[in-house]
């Protein structure tokens, strides 16, 4: 019962914003980035039905075009290990608790697995450009701001965190979206 209520404690305590992942990961949004419109919390997307899905060179952090939207999320490899790591932890303790505690810890860990079980998203039609400049990608609003600023993993500027090929190849493809060519 102990180690469900500290958990419990635990979450209250973090920032908004920051939730552990797994080990010392952790997605944090910085203090300026927001989710306001354009963008927007949205389901994972299936990365090998996406027009171009790129991961960063940490293998953290999947960006994804649809034909829909522009979705930062985290990458299957992080979601697998959260799930062993769940799963692991669930088997660590199942002798230890009471039925209380294994239903607070079953509550949190389906909680925690919820929240990261989404992307970050900007439809299409609210994104004026994609360009890859000095290695790090910016994405543009129509109305000229970047988008997706201050999205961070370990302290990891996000869009500095891909392989400048793959950005320039993500970039490309935008292009090619949004000029009608498959």
């Amino acid at each position: 019962m102990k180690s469900a209520v500290l958990a419990v404690a635990l979450l209250l305590t973090l920032p908004a914003g920051a939730v552990s992942a797994h080990g010392n990961s952790c997605l944090r949004i910085g203090h300026h980035f927001n989710c306001d419109a354009p963008l927007r919390w949205s389901a994972r997307h299936d990365a090998g039905g996406a027009r171009i899905a790129i991961t960063t060179q940490d293998s953290k952090v999947t960006l994804v075009l649809t034909q829909d939207v522009v979705a930062f999320q985290l990458s299957d490899r992080v979601m697998r290990k959260i799930d062993r790591e769940m799963k692991h932890s669930r088997h660590e303790h199942e002798d230890d608790d009471s039925p209380i505690s294994e239903a607070f810890r079953t509550a949190i860990l389906s909680t925690i697995r919820s929240l990261l079980d989404h992307s970050a998203e900007c439809p299409l039609n609210e994104i004026r450009d994609v360009r890859c400049v000095d290695g790090r990608l910016v994405i543009v609003s129509r109305d000229g701001d970047q988008l997706f600023e201050n999205l961070e993993v370990d302290d990891e500027d996000v869009l500095e965190s891909f392989d400048s090929r793959d950005a320039a190849a993500f970039a490309d493809e935008f292009h090619r979206l949004r000029s009608g060519v498959r």
